[in-house]
């Protein structure tokens, strides 16, 4: 074992996930990150309610093209969530696939096609999905409404793609900063800048989508974290990639649902804002007469 693996061993343990793809289906190793804990019962027991509760919240910022494998949120979140307060879910990590492709077994042409336009076609994807981002937005409010109990409105209000700063033979990565503003029961909670780093990568020839997230002043804590994520994750699952000329039509719902898996960002601005709006209404109250 050569001392970097051995070094991203210690800093990633790794628990397996099963995804079964297939006949037989393929079992994807998908590393822990230190210091974060997987949203899943063996990790929550035995607080599945609030596993539950934060479940519920996380699902809904999981585009509909993608089904979410695992995520993990900062141990300082889930302990927050013991004691019964809100976490902040402003670092936390998630894994997905497209749902569409989930069986597809890619070829190197694959990969490198898609790579190739992820990389030449940045800007006009933003520009396509902007136009997209509305419903979609819509769609995530009413999913917050029902989970916080609060009318709840999320738009964006800004977004910064950035180039992709980390391509190899088997994974792309690229940054976002995102700025949401929320309103809560029709009123104003400010506004939120995430950043965001994606990386699509190449296990056991099946296409996975890995997403770090953190605050506006996380970028480089994502990139560098996203990087060992990745790096370990390619590590514990060798490259399969298919033999024939690839002939996979990725289109639009791929490269869509690997884009707007960045949404999932608003996990922490909802819940800061939330404890923005909750600060201004106890500030604006009255102070209890004394007994």
């Amino acid at each position: 074992m050569n001392t970097r693996f051995a070094v991203l061993l210690l800093l990633f343990p790794v628990s397996a996930y099963a995804l079964p793809i297939g006949s037989g289906g393929v079992t994807l190793e998908i590393p822990t990150p230190s210091g974060f804990v997987p949203v899943t019962e063996s990790g929550f027991t035995p607080h599945t309610r609030s596993l539950k509760q934060l479940q519920g919240l996380l699902d809904e910022l999981v585009p509909p093209a993608n089904r979410e494998l695992v995520s993990f949120i900062d141990h300082k979140d889930f302990l927050a969530l013991q004691r019964g307060r809100p976490p902040e879910l402003e670092r936390r990590f998630s894994a997905q696939v497209a749902k569409k492709h989930a069986h597809a077994h890619v070829s190197r042409s694959d990969f490198q096609k898609l790579h190739s336009t992820i990389t030449a076609q940045n800007q006009e994807m933003m520009d396509a999905i902007d136009a997209e981002l509305p419903g979609h937005m819509d769609r995530i409010s009413k999913g917050l409404t029902r989970q916080l109990d609060v009318e709840t409105a999320l738009s964006i209000s800004d977004t910064i793609m950035l180039p992709p700063h980390e391509i190899s033979d088997r994974a792309v990565a690229w940054s976002m900063y995102v700025t949401y503003a929320t309103q809560f029961a029709g009123e104003g909670a400010g506004a939120y800048v995430a950043t965001a780093t994606m990386a699509i990568a190449e296990l056991q020839g099946r296409l996975v989508f890995f997403y770090t997230f953190g605050g506006e002043d996380d970028l480089e804590w994502g990139r560098a974290f996203s990087r060992s994520w990745v790096d370990t994750a390619l590590a514990h699952n060798p490259s399969n990639f298919a033999t024939s000329i690839g002939r996979t039509a990725w289109g639009r719902a791929l490269l869509f649902g690997l884009v707007f898996g960045l949404l999932g960002a608003a996990a922490g601005g909802i819940e800061a804002l939330r404890q923005r709006r909750l600060q201004k209404r106890k500030d604006a109250s009255p102070p209890n007469p004394q007994a």
